[in-house]
């Protein structure tokens, strides 16, 4: 049998009888007896010291025998009187213990007898605390647990909530609840023993719900003696009706529950000054709410003005102020109008009074009332006179500024016009003003609107004549406007670039060859607006109208030259159109064809919209070598198809074939036309334009 520790108890016992081998036929020489201690009770897994005492002297004992029972086999032996052993769980129930001495002669004593009862071991758990029941999403569930076992020491606790294990080596644990965990919900925990010995399980069911309630009371508020006030708290969240409310008044403690939502209380005159009154809630599941509270000023009474907002009037505007007043415990007699520097400047028995401009930017302004007992109630407030914005004025374009764009020219391709203006605010800052812009046409139709901070514009505009308006506003909504108008006129170049065929050599001495009667059809063929100038650094002496005279035409020159004057001397020299023809002053050659060429690259260079006319060249006199007629024939062929290639990339080229315009039906050149060997004369110039002109149409659109 194992051995345990218990507390025993031990009785004397009549008829003991020993199962042991000692011979007792001879009485001893002397008897004695022992004495053992009372019976006891022990739990299974306790160790017990059992004690036995003697009368005899302690050094004349040789020792003490112990029986468990009738089991011989368990007789145990002790040199002292003290006999520990342990009992196990099979040992569960009533057990014997038979003790007795002997001394060092052989003497036995009479013998005593222990009774002990083991009791079976266990562990039993609670919480220690209450436990609510019902949680919301957020809340924390926490467990504390008292452990009761008289003979066993905890080894570790486990816990379990739906599938999910935990083991802990303490009796506490704490869940905070998710969206996830709404519904019933059941925690469940035993102790287990470092034996292994395991206690009955412990079950808290929660049931989880979305949101706990919550309520609000309404803001602070300020009341009288007397005044009977009514607080009212409304429920704003929660899966169940709040129940209950409980109140404190002043304090943390709340004293009192009601069922209704409301509470309703009057002050004293004892109570002036500042209270608080909180509530809290509980639903029908047994959630308890937040905590709001209101701050209340319980007042004595008297007059009460309602304060006037500080405000902003223009110089001209004249302010009536109306005071709103009431009294609580008496009647107003007289309304009070001042400022701080003289005093009250007027008092009347009506509420309106009225305050105009004095000079001042601003007015700091004291209006009061005094009621049947003298008592006064002030307030105070400020009037800016605000001045409107003034020096509102356009800046670009000016009035009745014309506007010019080029057609062609890259830079200004897309129009694009500036429109700027500015105003001044004597008692603002310039960018605070508000402005509205409306631009529109000859037609009264609306072009451009805005309306904004913003004092500088690009504007699209086609060409016509335009009126524009503009009001600059200030904070405070006092404006002023002012008014322009503007022309937008398209201006379309035209270089007249070649030799004295261009220049006009044996034509009229007034018409510049055929260069007047170009540009009057191209001046006639422009609509309201728009205009054409030639565009030169030369004067001829072939036009007597100077200002269409402007010309890049040189007598006598050749494409070399030319190139070198334009890339070099006249590096900004740029138009929308070009009327181009060179060639025949170095009889058409293949350095003359690629000087021309380069000169038509720089064109393009520095004007990449430009249309050019290209003049092809005119017939050699019949009795001139053949080797002449040969040049010219193919270097039209060759520009003819340079043309064509050009066109392909983009380029803006014509080709004026004014060669088949003096020859006739049998390929003869017809010599009325020319003035001599090279030189029309006027009427074969006025078939030059007439060529000119009908490429021009096609390649300016004309209708």
């Amino acid at each position: 049998m194992s051995r345990f520790t218990a507390v025993v108890s031990v009785v004397a016992l009549a008829g003991l009888v020993w199962l042991s081998c000692t011979d007792n036929s001879a009485e001893p020489a002397q008897r004695f007896s022992i004495a053992a201690m009372n019976d006891t009770v022990v739990y299974a897994g306790n160790t017990l010291c059992l004690l036995a005492f003697s009368n005899y002297a302690a050094d004349s004992l040789l020792l003490y025998e112990w029986q468990f029972g009738q089991d011989t086999a368990s007789l145990d032996t002790t040199l002292t009187g003290v006999k520990c052993t342990t009992w196990s769980v099979s040992d569960t129930g009533f057990h014997t213990v038979y003790v007795r001495a002997v001394d060092t002669s052989g003497n036995i004593s009479d013998g005593d007898t222990i009774y002990a009862y083991v009791l079976p071991c266990s562990i039993s758990i609670a919480a220690t605390d209450a436990i609510d029941t019902v949680a919301a999403v957020g809340d924390t569930t926490s467990i504390s647990l008292e452990i009761t076992s008289p003979c066993e020491f905890v080894g570790h606790f486990i816990w379990q909530l739906a599938s999910a294990v935990d083991t802990t080596a303490v009796g506490s644990f704490a869940k905070v609840w998710t969206i996830n965990d709404t519904g019933s919900r059941e925690i469940q925990v035993r102790a287990v023993s470092i034996s292994g010995l395991t206690s009955d399980t412990l079950a808290v069911p929660v049931t989880v719900i979305a949101s706990a309630p919550s309520l609000v009371l309404a803001q602070d508020t300020s009341v009288f003696v007397c005044d009977t006030v009514v607080f009212r708290a409304a429920q704003t969240a929660g899966q169940s009706p709040l129940a209950q409310y409980h109140w404190a008044l002043d304090s943390d403690s709340f004293g009192v529950v009601s069922l209704a939502d409301s509470l309703t209380y009057a002050w004293g005159q004892a109570d002036t000054g500042w209270h608080s009154v909180k509530v809290r809630g509980i639903d029908s599941l047994g959630l308890t709410s937040n905590i709001d509270s209101v701050s209340v000023f319980v007042g004595l009474g008297g007059p009460e003005l309602e304060p006037v907002a500080d405000t902003t009037i223009a110089t001209t505007d004249t302010l009536t102020v109306h005071i709103q007043a009431s009294d609580t415990n008496g009647m107003i007699q007289k309304f009070l109008l001042g400022n701080a520097l003289s005093g009250w400047r007027d008092s009347s028995d009506t509420c309106a009074m009225q305050v105009v401009y004095q000079g001042n930017d601003s007015e700091f302004v004291v209006i009061g009332i005094r009621d049947d007992d003298g008592l006064i109630a002030t307030d105070t407030f400020v009037i800016d006179f605000n001045y409107q914005p003034d020096h509102l004025r356009i800046l670009a374009p000016g009035s009745g500024e014309s506007i010019y764009l080029r057609k062609y020219d890259s830079t200004f391709y897309t129009p694009q016009i500036a429109f700027a203006y500015a105003s001044h605010d004597s008692d603002g800052a310039p960018d605070t003003l508000d402005y509205s812009v409306q631009i529109t046409n000859a037609q009264q139709e609306e072009v451009y609107a805005y309306a904004g901070r913003d004092t500088v514009h690009i504007l699209e505009l086609d060409t016509g004549a335009y009126v524009c308006r503009v009001t600059a506003t200030d904070r405070f909504g006092a404006g002023i406007s002012t008014q322009g108008g503007f022309a937008v006129y398209l201006h379309t170049t035209v270089c007249f670039l070649g030799h004295s065929i261009v220049e006009g050599a044996g034509g009229s001495s007034h018409h510049g060859g055929f260069r007047l009667q170009v540009l009057n059809t191209m001046i006639s063929k422009q609509a309201g607006h728009q205009f054409v100038a030639p565009k030169g650094p030369f004067f001829s002496s072939k036009m007597t109208d100077k200002q269409l005279d402007s010309c890049f035409a040189v007598s006598g020159s050749w494409g070399g030259m030319m190139r070198n004057l334009y890339e070099n001397s006249f590096p900004k020299l740029s138009a929308d159109l070009y009327v181009v023809m060179l060639g025949v002053n170095w009889q058409y050659s293949y350095l003359e064809k690629e000087n021309i060429r380069s000169i038509l690259n720089e064109v393009y260079t520095r004007n990449a919209h430009a249309h050019v006319y290209f003049v092809n060249g005119l017939p050699y006199p019949d009795s001139w070598n053949s080797a002449f007629h040969s040049r010219v024939s193919a270097f039209n062929a060759e520009f003819r198809d340079s043309i064509a290639a050009w066109n392909q990339i983009g380029r803006k080229i014509w080709n004026v074939d004014v060669h088949s315009s003096f020859v006739d039906s049998a390929y003869q050149r017809v010599d009325s036309l020319f003035d001599d060997d090279l030189h029309p004369n006027q009427a074969g110039y006025n078939r030059m334009a007439s060529s000119i002109l009908n490429s021009m149409a096609v390649g300016e659109e004309w209708n």
